[in-house]
Order: structure tokens, then sequence, then C-alpha cells
């Protein structure tokens, strides 16, 4: 078989290890075809036959920013000439992608997946109803959606013309398996004095990464202004990724003067097992984003038995609902501080709970997940 994969950037993460595992399962030949290039990832292209890259243009300059993804389309509609796939994908749906002229007419089937975020977030030409016009019309023309079931769900009762379309998907996790692992011989006082953290203190993640989003130095803020545990918390903020400089000084900033301890992690990627020791040394973690999807990072942290405070306004429930995951919904950042307390308050009863999440990582891994994937690729002959 021979699938093309359009992608934000081709060496990440799950983009890496999905290709990984599909080679390891099926033969198959793989090209990427990526709109951002990241030359700083840990993670290489061993295992992709051609990888190709949009390279585009950064226009910084009035309206005309707007324009910025022409010649991205371009680059990739340029790529396709005189090729022809079983398959092409096209992961995370930017503007790029779902305006690219003839895809389908350099494959047998064409394949999409919703990454999180794009339908809510993406624009066009400075506009979000020109972005959901033009993937309304993207999403008529293709074979099949990939997604999990609650995105499959939500996503029919928007787009109708998905009806039939739809498969089931799950991305694994190699973090999963290094924590595994790590969780048979070293328990959480023992992450935490290995990455010198008082054992005693309570360790609060705030997000896991190093985009805005995240809300990073609000919530310092509000957990200085009304938290009656500033003593006994530690806080751990991961910046590994998608963080600016300057936005990294000025949440470490913040954290200097908030009085209460920390470790932020910054200047490049983690190892599966750093972040493995990571979400093993996390008791709470504050997920209070602007928006977010149900990402592995969040997964991760529920498996590894921290104990999850998100806000209502994200789209949790069901993915919480759809795995039997325990987690602890809050309606403001104001009241995820004071649910922090609560559970610091009652740590052992709030960590009860949590037992189920473990148990439930051993679905997650790829070895478990690709298969999926396999089988929605089986319809592409």
């Amino acid at each position: 078989m021979k699938l093309l994969l359009v992608v934000g950037t081709a060496n990440d993460l799950i983009i890496y290890n999905y290709v990984k595992w599909l080679k390891k399962s099926i033969d198959v030949h793989i090209d990427v075809f990526e709109f951002f290039p990241n030359k700083n990832s840990r993670y290489g292209n061993e295992y992709y036959d051609e990888v190709a890259s949009a390279n585009p243009v950064r226009i910084k300059i009035g309206f005309l920013r707007s324009f910025n993804y022409f010649p991205a389309r371009r680059a990739l509609e340029k790529f396709l000439e005189h090729r022809h796939y079983d398959a092409i994908h096209c992961h995370w749906l930017l503007p790029e992608t779902i305006t690219a002229r003839g895809l389908k007419e350099h494959c047998n089937k064409l394949y999409a997946t919703f990454w999180g975020g794009e339908y809510e977030t993406m624009n066009m030409l400075h506009s979000h109803r020109a972005y959901l016009n033009a993937l309304d019309r993207f999403l008529s023309g293709i074979d099949y959606m990939v997604n999990s079931v609650s995105e499959n769900k939500k996503k029919l009762k928007i787009f109708p013309q998905l009806a039939g379309k739809q498969l089931t998907g799950y991305f694994g996790s190699s973090t999963l398996e290094s924590l595994f692992k790590l969780m048979e011989n070293e328990s959480k006082r023992e992450s935490k004095i290995y990455m010198n953290i008082a054992p005693e203190k309570y360790t609060v993640m705030i997000g896991y990464s190093g985009k805005k989003i995240h809300r990073h130095i609000r919530i310092i803020s509000e957990v200085v202004r009304q938290s009656s545990n500033k003593d006994k918390i530690h806080f751990l903020v991961p910046m590994t990724r998608d963080a600016s400089e300057k936005y990294i000084q000025e949440v470490e900033s913040r954290l200097n003067t908030s009085g209460i301890s920390y470790t932020l992690q910054k200047g490049g990627f983690l190892s599966d097992e750093e972040v493995a020791r990571l979400r093993n040394a996390t008791d709470i973690t504050l997920q209070l984003s602007e928006y977010d999807g149900f990402s592995r990072s969040i997964l991760e942290a529920l498996c590894a038995g921290s104990i999850l405070i998100y806000g209502n306004w994200l789209d949790y429930e069901t993915h919480l609902n759809e795995k039997d995951l325990y987690a602890v919904s809050v309606s403001s950042i104001n009241e995820g501080i004071l649910k922090m307390d609560t559970v610091i308050s009652d740590f052992s009863e709030f960590s009860e709970r949590t037992l189920r999440n473990k148990e439930h990582g051993s679905r997650e891994l790829w070895s478990e997940c690709i298969q999926s994937w396999i089988d929605a690729y089986s319809l592409c002959k």
C-alpha cells in the first residue's frame, strides 16, 4: 500500500510513532508532506519513505498576512503532480489542506482526521466563517473521517455529510509504555526525589506545554491570591514545546515572585522516560486552558494517577465517559483553585478514585491502538 500523510509537522511525537507502528504492522510505503518543519525536534524521519516540506514564506505586513496559506497550499499541489496514492490522509485540517485542489485525483481514497480545536479556532482570510465554509466543502469530498467515537458523534451533528463515512481511530502513547515500566519500579515519592522535589509536597502541574492557552500566569496568580495551601504545593510547569523565550521568561518571573516552589522545564523536548517521570511525579493536574482537545498528555497524567481538575468549557466529559475515567470538573479558574485545596485536604480519598484510570492505560498503547488505523486503510483499495 502507498500512503501519503499531510500533516503539520512530520517529526511530531504522534506522527513519528504512528508511522513507526504502521511500518511494524503492515507492508506500507509512507510519504509525508508537512507544512511546518521543525528542525529542533528530537524525532527523526527514519520511518518515512519521503518527506516534503512546504517551507512557506512568512508574510508579516498588514492584511497580506492572512494570505500566508496560499504558497503552502500551492506547494502541496505541486508535490502531488504526477503522483498517485492508495490513500491520502489529512491530519489537522488547516486552511492549507482543506483548500488544496485536486487531492481526490491523486488517491483511491481520501481520509481526514481532526486533531482538536480546528472547528472552534481556525481562521482563513481573517474570517472564521470563511474557514468553516471551506471545511464544509472539503468534508463533502472526503471518503472517510477517522476519529474517536465521541469526536465522530460531535462532528456528525455539525456536518451531516459525514454520515456513513466515519471510522474509529485512536492515537496510542509511547510515553505510556515508558510510564508503566517506570511505575513498576519507582513510586511517586521516588520520582519526586529524582526530580529534586520535596517528597512531602503536593505537585501541581499547570497545563502540559508552553502554549499561552494554558494561562500559566493567571493560574499562578490565582493560587497565590486564593489558596490556603501555598506552603504545601510545588508547581510543575513543562514548557519544553510550543513556547516563545519571551513567554517562558514571563512565566518564570511570575513563579519567582509567587513564593511557591516550582520546577519549570524548558530548553528542548523530553525523552519518553523523562515525560513518564514527570507524569509519575504529578499529584494534581490543573487543565484550565482557554481551549484544548483531549490530548495524550492529559490521558498520560490520568493513567499515572494524577487527579485532573479541568474546566467544563473543555470538551472532556464525553471522552472521560467513553473511557470510564475519573476527573473533577469546575466552571472557572477560581473554582479550580478552590477545588485544588479541597483535593489536598482529602487527598487519599481523591486518589482512591483515580485507581480505575491506571487500569485503563493498557488499552492506550500503540500496540493496541494501531489496529484501528490499519482497519481504516484496508478500505482504500
